[in-house]
């Protein structure tokens, strides 16, 4: 999921660069694995989208 939410992220034109958070060594080796998750096709990233606009954009502060 970590490797997902971080190739998603990334996928946006107007994101270069993400700071995730690691306790161990375990999860920093995750983390760097997001770079070998296959790019989403174009209905990944609409479903992908939908679910941030319907479950998640109401829960983040800011001008999101």
């Amino acid at each position: 999921m970590t490797r997902a939410a971080l190739k998603w992220i990334l996928s946006h034109d107007a994101i270069s660069s993400v700071i995730p958070g690691f306790k161990n060594v375990k999860q920093i080796e995750d983390n760097l694995a997001a770079v070998n998750v296959p790019e989403f096709s174009e209905p990944e990233l609409t479903k992908l989208a939908s679910f941030y606009k319907n479950e998640v954009h109401d829960h983040i502060r800011g001008p999101y």
